[in-house]
């Protein structure tokens, strides 16, 4: 959404933070999860705070008229929910090679 907002396509989002077009993909079909730096430099290409990208409702003004523990709450538990997701494939990955040797 701020992507589209910025008018920005994803290649020249993966271009102005030196990924991959097939990273940025992944990132906005929550297929992976990028890491804090990352984070902070699509939130600084696209003029907006970090926390945004992970909350539809994350406008500007919806933050400012929205309770500031609600929206960390609801910050944190889709975070929460994206790394637990994660970590279970990780885990899920690493046993599989443990059988197979």
């Amino acid at each position: 959404m701020y992507r589209k907002n910025a008018k920005m396509t994803q290649a020249q989002l993966a271009l102005q933070i030196d990924r991959s077009f097939n990273y940025i993909n992944s990132v906005e079909c929550a297929a992976l999860f990028p890491p804090p730096d990352t984070i902070q430099k699509i939130a600084e290409v696209l003029n907006i705070r970090p926390m945004q990208l992970f909350d539809e409702n994350a406008s500007p003004a919806n933050i400012i008229t929205t309770s500031k523990e609600q929206f960390i709450s609801r910050v944190s538990e889709k975070i929460y929910e994206r790394l637990r997701a994660d970590l279970k494939n990780d885990i899920a990955e690493v046993i599989e090679k443990e059988i197979e040797m």
